[in-house]
């Protein structure tokens, strides 16, 4: 049977090790959050110029963004909303060209 100090250093190496895979896992998160920002950053600028936008950020304080690419399309489609899980909660669809980065189409929800 192994003695008290023995577990506690296995424990100390373990816990360790754990920090080492938090602290990768964050840097690996956060460079991928910025590469995506970056890419499309002027999409996201392009719609926030929007009356119906300006309008949704005004009605709903703090709105999130998610941003997705339609390579089929050429177009990048900007998302404003609410809550992620209620597909009827209020939300701005915008799909903006690609290379232009001019709004194409606008859905209000």
């Amino acid at each position: 049977m192994a003695d008290a100090a023995t577990i506690w250093t296995y424990m100390a190496y373990v816990m360790a090790g754990m920090f080492f895979l938090l602290l990768a896992y964050i840097i690996i998160t956060y460079r991928d959050t910025t590469k995506a920002l970056k890419l499309y950053a002027d999409h996201i600028r392009a719609t926030m110029e929007l009356p119906e936008v300006k309008n949704f950020i005004e009605t709903y304080r703090r709105p999130k963004i998610e941003v997705g690419e339609d390579p089929a399309k050429r177009m990048v489609i900007v998302r404003w909303y609410i809550k992620e899980f209620n597909k009827e909660s209020p939300s701005v669809l915008i799909y903006v060209d690609k290379n232009s980065k001019k709004p194409l189409k606008i859905e209000t929800r």
